[in-house]
C-alpha cells in the first residue's frame, strides 16, 4: 500500500483502523503482527459497511497494480513526521505518553497487546488528525509497518 496515492493511502488506513477496533484482542494481535489468518481477515472484511468494504477492496487492487507498475510512493520530510508525531502526541493522556515511550524504546521487544494497542491508536489517528497531518501520518506509518 505505500505506494498509493495519498487519499487512497488514508482511505485504506481508515478502515484498516475499523478492522481493527472491530477486531478482539487476539484477532488484532495477529492483524499487528501479520499472523492473521485469511479466514479472520475475511470475516472482518465481510463484517464492513458496503461503502468500506468496497473502498478496502478497491484500494487494495490499486495498491497492487501500484507495486506491479513501480509507482514511486511520495515521500515525508523529517520535519514533517516531526511536526505531525507532536500532533499526535498531543491526543494522548500522560499516561499514554508513557507507555507510548516505552514502546518506542523496546523496538525488538513489543509483545503483540502493545503492537495492537498502537495500531489502533495511530491508525485511528489517520481517520481523525486534520490535514496534512493526516497524510503525514499515514505515509510514515506504511513506511515503519
Amino acid at each position: 500500500v505505500k505506494r498509493l496515492d495519498d487519499q487512497a493511502l488514508v482511505n485504506y488506513l481508515s478502515t484498516y483502523a475499523l478492522m481493527l477496533s472491530n477486531a478482539d484482542e487476539s484477532t488484532c494481535e495477529a492483524m499487528a503482527d501479520g499472523t492473521v489468518s485469511v479466514k479472520k481477515m475475511t470475516q472482518l472484511i465481510e463484517n464492513l459497511g458496503e461503502p468500506q468494504r468496497t473502498n478496502f477492496v478497491d484500494t487494495s487492487y490499486m495498491a497492487a497494480l501500484a507495486e506491479i507498475e513501480q509507482t514511486k510512493p511520495p515521500v515525508n520530510s523529517s520535519e514533517e513526521v516531526d511536526q505531525t508525531m507532536e500532533h499526535f502526541a498531543a491526543t494522548l493522556t500522560p499516561t499514554e505518553l508513557r507507555r507510548l515511550t516505552s514502546f518506542v524504546d523496546a523496538k525488538s521487544k513489543r509483545s503483540p497487546s502493545e503492537l495492537c494497542y498502537w495500531q489502533r491508536k495511530y491508525f485511528g489517528a489517520v481517520a481523525s488528525l486534520p490535514e496534512p497531518d493526516r497524510h503525514i501520518l499515514a505515509r510514515y506509518l506504511v513506511e515503519q509497518w
